[in-house]
């Protein structure tokens, strides 16, 4: 399985963790006075004093103004990290394993000083750190910052000796030098390319680069129907039966099925994308009993020679004109300690019943009040039995697929569902649930799986004939083994136009024998990947079989003429690459900003009459807006409109905002689709009922060392208990206002563990004395206990059984024990009483 579990921790620090002393006395009053300003306006002083809110506000921006000022001053300084300031709990994240952590050596659930994450507040400060580095025990330097965190304006920096030490296992042998020698590439894209090393990932062991090759995409010329946009002077022309160009494995390469019957996604240097399994050693595609094909570098192979077991894309392989030839690539994986690793496993159940989002659901704007409460009636059976159905409790908090030790106790002893701790779990889960389906979460007949193309079609271009598409599904088809021959819904997001893919899912022996695994397998021959803008690299999909949904899917397609959209989009160029010129571009991709064009076509959908031709020009413009840090080109709006657009700026956001985006400042609700779950939606008190349960007993959660535990030790315990789960809530409470913060929790719930246990002796002992502290004072507060200890209480869980005959849960004193001791009494009873009996017949018959 390569489902994350193991993570890492290191500390992610602004821009003030690099301060000047004069920058950072500068900053302290600076936050000395925003915390008067929160204060004032959380108790209304303001209300009352409007003096008293100038004068903060003035001392704000002189504070602003002196950072500024010293800024320019200091430009181009070297900077020293601020250890006693910054280096805190409350900076603490925790990260998924990777090539990265897995190179520098990290130890898991350990925090590492090896690598940081700079979030950027002040552009002018991150320009020191990018271009001169910083001082820490040692110099530093950036590694790289991924989409992710290049839409969060953050970046990640590596200290400069351990880069040393693992720059050519992570680039296969490659220096920026070698790049600039071989006539460069875009920044962008490098800088994504190294991140790759930073995905989460676990280690794939029998990876066998040698058993690998790398070929050509295949690309097919599809004609359809398409909204041609022109984006010099934003006219949109319809074109019937078009040519378009199409890569269908963009992304995509195939494993033999011996070697997995998942498909996954993967890494390795310079290696991304996706691989499904497929039987492309078949003979229908030998000739001659040979299977023999040209790699990127125009070189023969002859795959079942060479025991091929994994064909790789030339889309997948991002950096190969810097490599000679494969074997050059494959020389230097194996002398560098290369590795890859794998994400994203497919499950090995279907997974039904998924949720849409709101974009999915304000695009048909033409739904009706009856259909919206039949697709959000199965949301509203799930919240309205929650406190009345135990299987509904159960699976809300995930006991039904435990992740967590609470909930693999719930799945062991469903009656802990009585307990106040787990009542307030419900509690929230059912806000939260509300809240959810208020900004259009709805549960819907549905599965969410990755998307691959058809690889029939692909090997046959590949080994048999070029010339044509001879794939296993025609235009309009699809093939997904989760469901019967029925029309699907194919949705993506993000989902900006009406990007609502009605597809024929066709079911046969044949494609059954070929595509094996839960995706959905996409015919060579569809314009489908234009309107949902997929690629095969991981993409997944939600596939809807909501009959109410297709009918109104189907219906808005109809209504507003949908074909999919079709721009040009700019080419990003090479750059050279040095300190100066990365900063460069991570100072403007840090300017790009997509969140604001999908909220703007948000607040068009949501109005009486939505303006259309409005949306589709926006969304080309978001396209461009997310590739703009590689190209460093937007199109430029026509003054007419830009006009049209400016309406819709100042608008206030959606009213369902509140929900989806915990937006204060929205619209008036309207009869938007989206706007009227609020009223659909209802938020019941929860009556929790007994359900015909066991009473709960918190002594099955104790362990048999709570007999040897002195009182000494136990308050100790206790004291210990009350002042670390005090000093963290005040410590997260600090991390920029965010009080549920889970990367932080996981660090510092690590940290009082082992704190404890000094204390303790014995993790088993601090496990007992704190349930019974806890439960037998009936404290509804226990996440610290369930986070710190919770798998010694499920160890102990473990070791009880229920009843064969009165189904109550007993901690047995014997091996092979099934009943209770009362039972099991009554139960020898009964076995002499019969044996007496049988004795009796036994001496009357020999008479």
């Amino acid at each position: 399985m390569t489902n994350l579990t193991n993570q890492i921790h290191l500390y992610q620090l602004g821009t003030e963790a690099f301060y000047s002393n004069k920058e950072w006395a500068i900053h302290t009053k600076k936050m000395k006075m925003h915390k008067i300003d929160k204060k004032c306006k959380k108790k209304g002083y303001y209300k009352l004093n409007s003096y008293h809110k100038q004068y903060v506000e003035s001392k704000i921006k002189q504070y602003q103004t002196e950072l500024k000022e010293l800024f320019n001053k200091n430009k181009g300084s070297y900077r020293k990290l601020r250890v006693n300031d910054v280096l805190k709990n409350s900076n603490v994240v925790s990260m998924f394993e990777s090539a990265l952590s897995r190179a520098i050596e990290a130890k898991t659930n350990e925090l590492t000083t090896d690598i940081i994450i700079v979030e950027c507040f002040y552009e002018e400060v991150l320009e020191d750190i990018l271009v001169q580095g910083f001082d820490w025990n040692g110099h530093w330097i950036l590694f790289s910052a991924s989409a992710g965190q290049t839409r969060q304006k953050k970046a990640m920096m590596i200290r400069e000796s351990k880069w040393k030490e693992v720059e050519k296992e992570l680039m296969c042998g490659l220096t920026i030098d070698d790049i600039n020698a071989k006539g460069s590439m875009n920044i962008s894209k490098l800088l994504a390319y190294k991140a790759l090393a930073n995905s989460a990932t676990t280690l794939w062991n029998d990876f066998d680069i040698n058993r690998c090759i790398v070929v050509d995409d295949m690309e097919v010329t599809v004609h359809g129907d398409l909204d041609y946009i022109n984006t010099e002077t934003y006219e949109i022309e319809r074109k019937e039966n078009h040519p378009v160009q199409i890569e269908i494995t963009d992304g995509c390469g195939m494993i033999l099925p011996t070697e997995s019957d998942k498909n996954f996604m993967f890494r390795a240097p310079f290696f991304k994308g996706l691989l499904s399994p497929f039987n492309f050693r078949d003979e229908r595609f030998m000739t001659d009993g040979k299977l023999i094909v040209n790699d990127i570098y125009n070189e023969p192979h002859d795959l079942i020679a060479e025991d091929i077991k994994i064909i790789f894309t030339r889309s997948q392989f991002k950096l190969h004109s810097f490599f000679t030839d494969w074997n050059d690539y494959k020389e230097k994986f194996k002398a560098n300690s290369c590795t890859a690793g794998k994400l994203n496993e497919e499950d090995d159940e279907e997974q039904d019943n998924k949720r849409l989002n709101y974009q999915m659901l304000q695009t048909l704007h033409s739904m009706t009040d009856s259909e919206l409460e039949t697709i959000a009636s199965e949301t509203i059976k799930e919240i309205s039995l929650i406190g009345k159905d135990t299987d509904v409790m159960l699976n809300v908090l995930g006991a039904n697929d435990p992740k967590t030790p609470l909930q693999h106790a719930l799945s062991i002893y469903p009656e802990l569902l009585q307990d106040p701790y787990a009542n307030q779990q419900i509690k929230d889960k059912k806000k939260y649930l509300v809240k959810d389906a208020r900004a259009g979460k709805l549960k819907i007949e549905s599965s969410y799986t990755f998307v691959i193309p058809d690889l029939y079609a692909f090997c046959n271009w590949l080994f048999v004939d070029k010339s044509e598409v001879k794939g296993l599904l025609n235009d309009g088809e699809v093939f997904c083994k989760q469901y019967g021959n029925q029309e699907l819904n194919l949705l993506r997001s993000p989902h900006l136009y009406i990007e609502h893919c009605l597809r024929q899912n066709v079911i046969d022996d044949k494609k059954k024998d070929w595509f094996t695994t839960n995706g959905i397998y996409t015919s060579a021959q569809d314009l489908y990947s234009k309107l949902i803008m997929c690629d095969w690299d991981g993409d997944k999909i939600l596939i809807c079989a909501d009959k109410t949904i297709l009918s109104v899917a189907k219906r808005q397609i109809e209504q507003d003429n949908v074909v999919p959209l079709y721009y040009e989009m700019a080419k990003a160029k090479p750059a050279h690459i040095d300190d100066e010129s990365i900063c460069k571009t991570l100072m403007l991709a840090y300017q790009a900003n997509i969140g604001l064009i999908s909220n703007l076509i948000s607040k068009i959908w949501n109005q009486d009459e939505p303006d259309i031709e409005l949306i589709k020009l926006l969304v080309m413009e978001s396209n461009h807006e997310i590739d703009f840090a590689k190209t460093l080109y937007k199109p430029t709006r026509p003054p007419h409109i830009e006009e049209k657009i400016e309406k819709y700026e100042h608008k206030r956001l959606p009213h369902f905002f509140k929900y989806a985006k915990n937006k204060k400042h929205v619209a008036k609700q309207n009869n938007g689709v989206v706007n009227r779950l609020e009223s659909i939606i209802q938020n019941k008190r929860i009556h929790f009922e007994v359900l015909g349960m066991k009473k709960f007993d918190a002594k099955f959660l104790i362990g048999d060392t709570s007999n040897r535990i002195d009182s000494k030790l136990a308050q100790q315990v206790i004291e210990k208990y009350r002042q670390l789960n005090g000093d963290k809530f005040k410590s997260i409470k600090n991390a920029k206002g965010v009080v549920e913060n889970k990367e932080i929790s996981s660090y510092v719930n690590k940290q009082i563990r082992e704190e404890l246990i000094k204390v303790g002796k014995s993790p088993k002992y601090v496990a007992d004395i704190l349930v019974k502290y806890l439960y037998w004072n009936e404290n509804a507060y226990k996440s610290t206990l369930w986070n710190c200890f919770g798998y010694e209480i499920v160890n102990t869980l473990r070791k009880t059984k229920v009843c064969e005959d009165c189904s109550r849960r007993f901690k047995p004193t014997k091996q092979r024990q099934v009943r209770c001791d009362e039972c099991q009494k009554k139960h020898a009873k009964k076995l002499a009483k019969e044996r007496k009996r049988k004795q009796r017949e036994k001496e009357k018959m020999s008479r």
